[in-house]
């Protein structure tokens, strides 16, 4: 199986001056299985064109036709990966385009017996803990949130059943915007993330259309949240990876039900292109941008702020009857890519150790929840695996073949869990030389529940607290 190859230091430096001041655009034909009636034709120098159609030449960073969602993250989007987590600096990676045009599919593969595809998320989650694993002078705290827009109502897909109403409300020290109420997953392993997605995708809303059997209803946005604490100097800087897949613009549906949800997916892309016409109109930028127009722009206003890196996969069909709207894509994906951008380096501060201990003190009891609910989850998986075999050994038919394929899948995902639960009593260890660190014998006593004794007795708590793990943390060998 493909594996994004880790981009290394050299390049990225080579890479992130251009990427701090250009939006990142990158165009990506459907692979049609029909050839007939294509009316777009690409040039190697990434230019697009109509054919007998000089008028309407468009070009852009990069302009895709492969199937391979590999290829497009390594040529593409590793380099904002990169420069993200080493450099410290806010980056977005969004997906725009028509229903049926394979944005969501670029974005978050496709899972299947015969062949399954990892998509930009997962290629991106497997580079950050590379290279986590990798910054040996850095430890790192990593958290997730993942919601969804639907109906102009922000729904969170980490927490469903949430009853309260999720509001955008304004950071006050960096004058930024935020979500709250939402859930956030603090997590250590590439494993976690991915199962985390893998459940929020089951909330989605994904329903027919007249354009596609499988729609994406709402635009969605995942928030990987990355602190770096440099060891030379105990300096944290705050950085921000979002990933938004966008719902795809439509024609009218026959459905009624489905015309209100595409008339509320129109209005915030309408709204979204609105703020992209002035941000990137020079006449019009230091004029107010009507961010407040819908829940979408809201809450991409810090990355389309202009300082953060911004990269954006534009994905169009190019047979005939698709031709008025992979024109407006291809215009779209034209002002986007002028928007000026200057990005800069996440939130930096000086941590010292007191406030490191209560950080400690607060996601170690998290954790500790976290890994009691993996234990539980193993047990079950356990048990799946017996009843299984149980069964297997009743049949006689040609179903065998079935049942050791559930089988094989159910060890595979205890195998995952059991990679998670060695990591985080690896970096028990890390923790315990924290302990014996610290500058105060009575503060780092403290961080331990229920546990008054002196300094020397730390080791021997320690041995017993094998479900605790904390988030300043170097990545251990999976």
């Amino acid at each position: 199986m493909l594996r994004a190859k880790t981009i290394s230091r050299q390049r990225v430096k080579s890479s992130t001056s251009y990427l701090k001041n250009q939006v990142l655009v990158t165009i990506r034909i459907k692979n049609e299985v029909d050839s007939e009636n294509l009316i777009w034709n690409v040039s190697e120098q990434n230019t697009i064109y109509l054919n007998n159609h000089s008028t309407n030449i468009f070009k852009f960073d990069n302009i895709v036709t492969s199937s391979a969602n590999y290829l497009v993250y390594t040529r593409n989007f590793q380099k904002i990966i990169a420069s993200s987590i080493i450099d410290g600096l806010n980056g977005i990676i969004m997906a725009y385009g028509q229903t049926n045009s394979g944005k969501t599919y670029t974005m978050s593969g496709k899972e299947s017996k015969v062949k399954s595809e990892k998509g930009l998320i997962q290629y991106s989650i497997e580079d950050i803990f590379s290279i986590i694993e990798e910054q040996k002078q850095k430890e790192y705290r990593l958290k997730i949130s993942y919601v969804e827009i639907y109906n102009e109502t922000i729904k969170d897909l980490l927490n469903p059943l949430n009853p309260v109403e999720i509001k955008i409300l304004i950071d006050k020290e960096t004058n930024g915007t935020y979500m709250a109420p939402i859930k956030h997953e603090f997590c250590l392993t590439q494993y976690q993330v991915l199962d985390l997605i893998k459940k929020g995708e089951a909330n989605r809303q994904l329903k027919q259309t007249d354009g596609n059997f499988r729609s994406s209803r709402s635009h969605t946005i995942l928030q990987i949240t990355v602190d770096a604490k440099d060891l030379r100097n105990s300096f944290v800087t705050h950085s921000r990876i979002v990933f938004c897949d966008l719902a795809g613009s439509e024609k009218l549906d026959s459905n009624i039900f489905r015309r209100k949800e595409g008339s509320f997916i129109n209005k915030s892309l309408l709204a979204l292109g609105n703020c992209i016409s002035k941000l990137s109109d020079p006449k019009e930028k230091d004029n107010h941008i009507p961010y407040r127009d819908s829940k979408l722009t809201r809450i991409l206003q810090n990355s389309l702020s202009g300082n953060s890196l911004v990269g954006v996969i534009c994905t169009i069909s190019a047979r005939e009857r698709n031709k008025e709207e992979s024109l407006s894509t291809l215009k779209f994906a034209q002002r986007i890519k002028n928007i000026p951008i200057n990005a800069t380096k996440g939130r930096e501060r000086n941590v010292d150790q007191k406030e490191l201990i209560k950080i400690y003190k607060d996601e170690i009891k998290e954790l500790k929840e976290k890994l009691v609910e993996t234990d539980l989850k193993l047990a079950e998986e356990k048990s799946k695996t017996e009843s299984l075999k149980k069964q297997k050994a009743l049949i006689n038919d040609g179903t065998k073949d079935v049942q050791d394929t559930q089988i094989f899948d159910n060890n595979l995902f205890k195998l995952e869990l059991i990679k998670c639960r060695l990591s985080l009593v690896k970096n028990i260890k890390n923790l315990e030389n924290l302990y014996l660190s610290a500058r105060d014998n009575e503060v780092v006593g403290s961080i331990i529940t229920d546990h008054t004794g002196s300094l020397d007795s730390v080791p021997s708590i320690i041995s017993k607290i094998t479900v605790f793990s904390f988030n300043w943390y170097h990545i251990f060998s999976k």
